[in-house]
This record gives structure tokens, C-alpha cells and sequence, in this order.
């Protein structure tokens, strides 16, 4: 005789419980798809913050902080202290002795935001800049760096 309350009985045997497994199936596909896609959502995260932190120890992001920060106008419309944003964008070439930059570094102050344009070029150790500019929110032309205060 067969009985069908939670368990498989064959015969004179007595009923054997169905495993975890098998009574919530489909609770257990969904913990492992959303468990993947945690995993994935991790693994991305990781990757932009070693990327931003990689670009945050290179001299041109320092020197285009540096340039920002002591800027009059940037400090006019951003305020200070100026702080970087924590998720800079860009890449970094080296090329035995010479390297490029082009950073997108984003900053704030207590009187707005903006992000710092940068482009350089290392020779012989130095870097040099051939566009440093930030753009402001709100304000329709970025502050160029390069150009005298």
C-alpha cells in the first residue's frame, strides 16, 4: 500500500520523509541563481576598486589633484577642503621609461562637485599635462588648469 503525506512508502515498509531537496526545489534554484549573481556583483565591485586604487597612486593623479586644489576659481565654486571621489576612471600606459594618462577623477567641496580631465604625458620622469581641466556642475565651461588663474 502506497501513502502520499510526505513520504514514499512501498509495501509493509514505513514511509521514508522526501529530503530538503526534494520538497523545495525550487527555493533551492533560487538561492543558487541569486547566490551567482552576488558572487558576480562582488567580483565587478572588486575590480573597480582595485582599478581606482590602482589610478589613485600614479604621480599625475597627485599632480592633478594638487593642481585643482590650489586653483582660485576651483576653490571659488567647489569650496574647501576639496575631496576626491573614491571611484576614478581613466587608464595609465607605460612604456619602458615614458608613460600616458587620461584620468577622470571626481571631487567635491562643501559648495559643490565636478570632475577633474586629465590628460599627461611622462618623459624623463616628469609628467606633463596636456589638458587639465575640471568640469563643475551647474556651470557651462569647465575651469581649465592650464591656463593662467
Amino acid at each position: 500500500m502506497s501513502q502520499l503525506n510526505d513520504g514514499v512508502s512501498l509495501g509493509n515498509e514505513p514511509a521514508r520523509p522526501r529530503s530538503w531537496l526534494a520538497r523545495n526545489k525550487g527555493l533551492a534554484v533560487g538561492l543558487g541563481c541569486m547566490s551567482a549573481i552576488v558572487m558576480g556583483c562582488l567580483l565587478i565591485g572588486a575590480f573597480l576598486v582595485s582599478l581606482a586604487v590602482g589610478l589613485r597612486s600614479t604621480d599625475a593623479y597627485e599632480q592633478a589633484l594638487s593642481a585643482a586644489k590650489a586653483h582660485p576659481s576651483v576653490i571659488a565654486e567647489l569650496g574647501a577642503p576639496m575631496r576626491p571621489g573614491w571611484l576614478t576612471m581613466g587608464e595609465v600606459r607605460v612604456h619602458g621609461s615614458s608613460a600616458e594618462a587620461r584620468l577622470e577623477i571626481p571631487v567635491a567641496g562643501p559648495r559643490g562637485a565636478g570632475t577633474i580631465d586629465a590628460h599627461a604625458q611622462k618623459s624623463s620622469g616628469k609628467w606633463t599635462f596636456s589638458r587639465l581641466k575640471v568640469d563643475i556642475r551647474g556651470r557651462a565651461m569647465p575651469v581649465d588648469l592650464l591656463a593662467a588663474p
